[in-house]
């Protein structure tokens, strides 16, 4: 069933300037609390599928509390990355990766804070492909947001790379 219409709140259906449907909409929902529910149900409208997802506001789309740090030398231990980047806010905890040929940890790890402010301060509010340098001594770390996998600034800064 389709399960969304005008009971739940005011649908802002999208059309273009002929005005055909985009193929979304906007539900402005009456009782907040339904949303989850609406979220987790299957919704079929005119016989298809659609996708119901939450709106997240451009500005949070941009935010992280995952930082990646390139150009990490193996000199530097995890305790002297923590007390240089414990400035920006609350280390959650510090990911690195061990190169499976050489047992020794690869140049670069991710740095995972309790909120989105600290990156945000950690990358002067840069988005990939942006990138900020800290040094520590004498050492040149690039830094950036990194985001989930399926992230949308994620997929087009791999697309970048290739």
């Amino acid at each position: 069933s389709s399960g969304i219409n005008a009971e739940y709140g005011d649908v802002d259906l999208k059309v273009d300037e002929g005005g055909k449907s985009r193929g979304f909409c906007f539900i402005t929902f009456h009782d907040g609390t339904v949303i989850d529910k609406i979220v987790e149900q299957t919704h079929v409208i005119d016989g298809k599928e659609v996708v119901v997802a939450r709106a997240i506001p451009y500005k949070d789309r941009t935010k992280t509390n995952k930082l990646f740090v390139g150009g990490l030398p193996e000199s530097l231990s995890e305790e002297e990355i923590s007390a240089f980047f414990d400035q920006f806010g609350t280390i959650e905890k510090i990911e690195t990766v061990i190169d499976q040929d050489t047992q020794r940890r690869k140049h670069f790890c991710f740095i995972v804070f309790t909120n989105t402010e600290a990156v945000e301060k950690a990358v002067n509010g840069k988005n990939p492909p942006r990138s900020v340098v800290h040094k520590i001594g004498k050492f040149r770390l690039e830094c950036r947001k990194k985001f989930p996998e399926g992230h949308p600034i994620q997929k087009k800064f791999k697309e970048m790379r290739k």
